[in-house]
């Protein structure tokens, strides 16, 4: 494809974006697959071309994401980054200068898939540490320093000496949280009775989801299936019993 575009006198005009999966666990922490947020499954490798911009070979630490592809391409095309969409034009890393106001945190999550074990887990990763949370596991919460500790062996996260670390991990978690609207996603619904949870869904004309219910966020009833066809729908449980009860909609289809 290079060859090619030299060829045909396209090669500056021209941004290659190369990157792979997320890793894979070959036995890092006792484990196989890639679905919990340790680095060796969080990250993913990635290499860029676009000889406009990046005239010499770099290597950039800084915090870069997925989400950010659209915005950068997007905005290479000069075209208007629609305001709900999160991410970050790539535009001022593509030098070899520093950059000032780049991100320094952002969040990671993931959501227990049916026939899987893994249960639903959310990080926030900055550039030296991670704390990663377990809803429905709180015993489960971990806390890693990425600088001394990079292949996250000590967790730290109930050591007295870290609790100003933990703190202000937290305190940018929910931060983060709020802002990405993800705090509502894994907020279990209001309980409206001793035995009914209702939730107000969000989320537009469209997505097929089924409600479903769980004491221990491992095995999950179904309740009912909505379609959504209007901006807000309502899911109610009315056979809930106990305060500990989980709640989820589980994506079918769009």
């Amino acid at each position: 494809i290079l060859d090619r575009l030299d060829q045909l006198n396209l090669t500056t005009n021209t941004m290659i974006v190369f990157l792979g999966d997320n890793g894979f666990y070959l036995g890092e922490h006792g484990l196989g697959d890639k679905r919990s947020l340790y680095e060796e499954s969080l990250r993913v490798p990635m290499l860029i071309r676009y000889p406009r911009l990046i005239t010499q070979p770099v290597v950039r630490d800084e915090l870069v994401l997925n989400i950010d592809i659209a915005h950068t391409i997007l905005d290479l095309a000069g075209v208007t980054v629609p305001p709900e969409m999160q991410g970050r034009s790539w535009r001022p890393l593509l030098t070899s200068g520093s950059v000032t106001n780049w991100r320094q945190s952002f969040l990671a999550e993931y959501f227990l898939e049916s026939g899987f074990t893994i249960p639903t887990t959310v990080i926030v990763r900055t550039p030296t540490a991670k704390l990663a949370l377990w809803p429905g596991n709180d015993s489960w919460s971990e806390m890693f320093n990425l600088t001394n500790d990079g292949h996250e062996v000590t967790n730290l996260f109930n050591i007295p000496a870290q609790q100003s670390t933990r703190n202000a991990l937290r305190t940018e978690f929910d931060r983060l949280m709020d802002e990405t609207g993800l705090a509502a996603r894994l907020k279990n619904p209001a309980r409206t009775g001793s035995n009914t949870f209702q939730a107000n869904i969000t989320g537009g004309i469209g997505p097929r989801y089924q409600f479903e219910a769980s004491t221990n966020l491992q095995t999950w009833t179904p309740i009912s299936e909505i379609k959504m066809n209007a901006t807000q729908t309502s899911a109610t449980d009315t056979n809930a019993t106990g305060g500990a009860k989980f709640h989820r909609l589980n994506w079918i289809s769009d």
